[in-house]
């Protein structure tokens, strides 16, 4: 029906009313956009709650991760070869001891001497650089030849190199996934103050749904 009244058509929450008589709202239509933000206003965090390192994939930290100490807390090799004292130069040694990852050595290397390390090996004391096995050859009978001298801390992975004691590791609001799962056992962390998971409830309203 044609408006007689040289009106502009009546409009209902910001739309054009599609029949006359049709219902209306007090409250104007607004965008999803606002209607978040307006959501946010009067949200409030969740209070912190402690889980355990396996509990902790998808939780978002609820406080800084601080290292409690420095990574690694040891020299270490990053190469397969010799612990050496770099003074002496090139030349034939006698091999002491094996310094293997994981494994506790109480060799101390001297002037004149080497200890064999791999990968990852803790530097044993007196030895201050790791020649790579590429740039020996053993002589047999417990002696190796140093075809290349050393320089000081050459293929030592330093004390604190990788994180510092005290560090921030990760920060509050980081959301929790797999590499910070991996940062966390790094650093020795078996549980985090983390913002506990709020409970959700979906409510639909009106006869637009139907089983």
């Amino acid at each position: 029906e044609n408006n007689m009244s040289g009106e502009g058509p009546k409009t209902t929450c910001g739309r054009e009313a599609a029949v006359e008589g049709a219902p209306s709202s007090q409250f104007p239509m607004i965008s999803i956009a606002e209607a978040n933000s307006i959501s946010l206003q009067h949200a409030t965090p969740m209070p912190p709650v402690e889980k355990k390192l396996t509990e902790l994939a998808g939780c978002v930290l609820a406080q800084d991760v601080i290292a409690p100490e420095d990574v690694p807390s040891v020299p270490t090799s990053i190469m397969d070869g010799y612990a050496v004292v770099a003074a002496d130069g090139a030349g034939e040694r006698t091999v002491v001891g094996a310094a293997r990852a994981g494994d506790k050595n109480n060799t101390t290397v001297t002037a004149g001497n080497v200890s064999y390390i791999t990968t990852g090996g803790v530097v044993p004391p007196g030895a201050d650089a790791v020649v790579m096995v590429e740039e020996t050859v053993s002589s047999g009978n417990g002696l190796v030849n140093i075809t290349k001298a050393a320089v000081p801390r050459q293929n030592i992975r330093e004390v604190g190199s990788d994180i510092s004691k005290g560090e921030i590791v990760l920060s509050k609001g980081n959301k929790v996934g797999p590499a910070e799962l991996g940062l966390l056992a790094t650093v020795g962390a078996v549980t985090a103050q983390v913002l506990a998971q709020p409970l959700v409830a979906v409510m639909s309203t009106g006869d637009e749904v139907a089983e």
